[in-house]
């Protein structure tokens, strides 16, 4: 066994080997690897003077490598870029200066460029987390398809990370490639048991158009339970979107939107219990809006003078909003009296969000038999 000047003998000759293996002079070795130890002990100042100093009487990639390191954990993103551009100057084909470079640009904001700096450290490491981190920065800075494109290449290796599978989706749900994503989105489904996943497959296939199977999916998403309001107004927002109102409906109540709920009931032409449901959530919440809407039920089902009826309490509960005027100028229109039609769309005329509308219904009074 080797013991005190013999041992330091011995390491300084396999340390000389291992420096003239990287292509590096005993000395250059020597200053990473006392950099190194104040690197490791957080002593970012003393690592960064050994590094500069060193460069000064002979530069080699690797000191630059290490000193931007440095700099990185300063927060000296400025020198960081400067110092890793330094090292691939003099090393182009260490993918791991292009991983710096890239790191540096993504603290940044600078996507774009962290992207394909990340791409280079790719071509060369042919390491998958740098094509990830490119695709991640792609779609930061909006390059959706080509992001798209990259993660396809990981998600189809034999066993692609979860967060790979992850943003597949997400940026093939934004460019609409539903069909692409869909193999993914069951395999997530299948490996972690995830409900939120069920979610996302029934908005894909809603958005391709296949109701049916969309439905299915939403409704096994709704059965996981602990979905928050805004869980169940998606649902409703789905499910309206596919014309499906009475259930739109439902979800919505559950998510405590009155509005949507009776809105989507008297689209689905359940005027009574729109009208039901409105006079519900106006007890629970005093808020007028609801007798609006219960008269937009009965009108809908030809209701008039109940429907006008409606509109009145509203009125006087405080309640004014122009589409009101043209509900009850209608109403009249209806019941024969041009009069007050004429009146009460002169008052949704005076309102410019109505006053299209408003105008074209007092030329059709003036047309009309």
């Amino acid at each position: 066994m080797l013991g005190g000047k013999a041992y330091k003998i011995q390491v300084g000759l396999v340390l000389f080997m291992v420096a003239l293996s990287y292509g590096m002079s005993y000395r250059v070795h020597t200053c990473l690897y006392r950099a190194q130890k104040e690197f490791e002990r957080k002593e970012y100042g003393k690592a960064e003077e050994i590094l500069k100093d060193c460069i000064k009487k002979g530069d080699h990639y690797l000191l630059e490598y290490l000193l931007a390191g440095v700099y990185m954990e300063e927060k000296k993103f400025g020198k960081a870029e400067k110092t890793f551009k330094a090292c691939i100057s003099l090393n182009s084909t260490f993918p791991r200066c292009w991983r710096g470079l890239g790191e540096v640009f993504y603290k940044k904001g600078l996507f774009e460029k962290a992207g394909e700096a990340f791409l280079k450290a790719y071509k060369i490491s042919k390491d998958s987390n740098d094509l990830y981190y490119s695709s991640v920065s792609l779609l930061l800075a909006n390059r959706t398809s080509e992001a798209f494109s990259l993660l396809k290449k990981l998600v189809s290796s034999g066993e692609p990370d979860r967060s790979w599978m992850e943003a597949y989706i997400y940026a093939g749900m934004k460019l609409r490639r539903y069909r692409d994503v869909l193999g993914v989105i069951k395999r997530l489904i299948r490996e972690t048991g995830d409900p939120k996943w069920w979610k996302v497959l029934g908005d894909a296939y809603v958005r391709m158009g296949k109701i049916d199977e969309g439905a299915a999916s939403l409704l096994v998403y709704s059965l996981t339970g602990n979905l928050t309001k805004d869980d169940w107004r998606f649902l409703g927002d789905v499910f309206s979107s596919a014309g499906v109102f009475e259930d739109a409906a439902a979800f919505y109540e559950k998510s405590g939107s009155g509005k949507r709920c009776v809105e989507s009931l008297i689209y689905a032409k359940l005027y009574r219990k729109a009208v039901s449901k409105a006079e519900t959530f106006f007890k629970k919440t005093g808020d007028p809006l609801y007798l609006f809407l219960k008269g937009r039920a009965l009108f809908e089902e030809g209701r008039y003078k109940e429907a006008l009826e409606a509109f009145r309490e509203a009125e006087r509960n405080d309640f004014k909003d122009c589409e009101m005027y043209l509900f009850e100028g209608a109403c009249f229109a209806y019941l024969g009296n041009r009069t007050q039609a004429k009146r009460y769309w002169s008052l949704a005329e005076g309102i410019r969000k109505c006053r299209g509308r408003a105008r074209s219904l007092m030329r059709s009074l003036e047309v009309g038999p």
